[in-house]
């Protein structure tokens, strides 16, 4: 009973780490301009050739009217406040990414030679073979989702856009945050739940072995 109860809280644990790491920082990025949130709002609005009829001023949800300007004497709709409003848009910002971009958007490092994504596919085969009795096999599977995984320490840039995988059009890492050794965490407590299901398994002397 008490095994059993050992692991139950192992497989509780490495959901509840999985669970964590989507929601913490899992890359943190060097400082970029592109990272700016004032960019996209204001790098065309605060050209002299444009002028605005609506703007956000950083509300969700708001509509922004800009455009080019066609007539002479034609200016800005409250272009003052909109200048004030967007001093510092392009200077660098530091960005991090949680675990949940990370998992929605990781399958495009295939493109430059990252592999790290496909340890999240391991997990439920590496499961659903323990619960299947093919204990070995699993804790195979985990254990290679953890080198996979452990492959993240090589990442040295991210897509910035991802539909855009241009060497230029890359965010540099800084580090790897909080979120991905979680991550790490739940993988390895997959693979100490299968390796415990194993020790289950075992026969015991004088016993019929487990099928």
């Amino acid at each position: 009973m008490a095994a059993s109860g050992l692991r139950l809280v192992v497989l509780i644990a490495g959901l509840a780490l999985y669970a964590a790491a989507l929601f913490a920082p899992a890359i943190a990025f060097e400082p970029n301009a592109r990272s700016n949130p004032k960019r996209y709002e204001c790098e065309y609005a605060t050209r002299e050739d444009v002028f605005c009829t609506a703007f956000r001023f950083g509300r969700k949800g708001a509509n922004a009217s800009c455009w080019p300007i066609y007539r002479p004497g034609e200016t800005y709709v409250d272009r003052a406040k909109i200048l004030d409003y967007c001093q510092g848009w392009d200077v660098p910002v530091a960005r991090t990414a949680t675990g949940a971009w990370a998992l929605l958007t990781g399958i495009v490092s295939i493109d430059f030679g990252m592999f790290a994504w496909f340890a999240n596919l391991l997990i439920p085969l590496g499961l659903l073979l323990s619960a299947c009795r093919k204990h070995r096999a699993a804790v195979i599977v985990l254990v290679c989702s953890v080198a996979l995984g452990l492959q993240s320490f090589a990442l040295h840039d991210a897509p910035y856009d991802v539909p855009e995988l241009m060497a230029g059009n890359r965010n540099v890492v800084d580090h790897l945050g909080l979120g991905f050794y979680l991550w790490i965490g739940s993988l390895v407590a997959f693979t100490a739940y299968c390796f415990l299901k194993i020790r289950k398994s075992a026969p015991v002397e004088g016993s019929r072995p487990a099928r």
